[in-house]
């Protein structure tokens, strides 16, 4: 009788763990795909899209070329760090304004800001910029405004200026590629 016990038992344990070796083997396959799966999705393309401070109208971007209202927007987003400040805030604004310039452009175009920063901050020159009108022709963007200078409470200057910015596209971030600054009576 002890033996049929035993052979009972054993098949049970048998069976037992049969079942054991089947979920084992199950959970480890579904482990395997996951993983595969998640590898796979990392291949994925990530699409990470650089929006600027300002964003008042709808832009389309279309095999990693932006449209000119991309473009217009983050112009009437930076050009304000370089057109208003004052002695205190003149160093930020530069330094938030090359933070988007194209390595190639950056010494000209941080060599000019320097020059105005020194102005600034000898003569205690405060600026400010009303935008007025805005023309994009593709990756240009030239947005014309009446600017004041004071220094102290004395108007300086008093004149329509030009802010013409041409922009790149790299790895899905706008660099500034060129700037220059017109006034309506020529070059600045």
């Amino acid at each position: 009788m002890r033996i049929s016990v035993f052979r009972e038992k054993w098949e049970n344990l048998a069976r037992e763990n049969g079942l054991l070796r089947f979920c084992v083997l199950v959970l480890t396959v579904g482990l395997i795909l996951e993983g595969l799966f998640m590898v796979m999705s990392l291949g994925k393309t990530s699409v990470v899209i650089e929006v600027p401070e300002y964003l008042k109208k709808d832009f389309s971007i279309k095999e990693g070329k932006p449209s000119s209202e991309y473009f217009e927007q983050w112009a009437l987003s930076l050009v304000p760090y370089i057109a208003g400040f004052t002695p205190e805030s003149v160093d930020f604004n530069i330094r938030v304004f090359l933070s988007y310039v194209h390595p190639k452009a950056y010494g000209t175009i941080e060599t000019e800001l320097i020059k105005l920063r020194d102005e600034v901050k000898s003569v205690g020159i405060s600026q400010a910029f009303f935008p007025q009108t805005v023309v994009t022709k593709e990756n240009k963007v030239r947005v014309t405004g009446r600017q004041m200078r004071f220094v102290g409470k004395t108007v300086t200057s008093d004149e329509v200026v030009t802010y013409e910015i041409g922009f790149l596209m790299e790895r899905g971030k706008p660099l500034i590629e060129s700037m220059n600054v017109t006034t309506d009576s020529g070059r600045k």
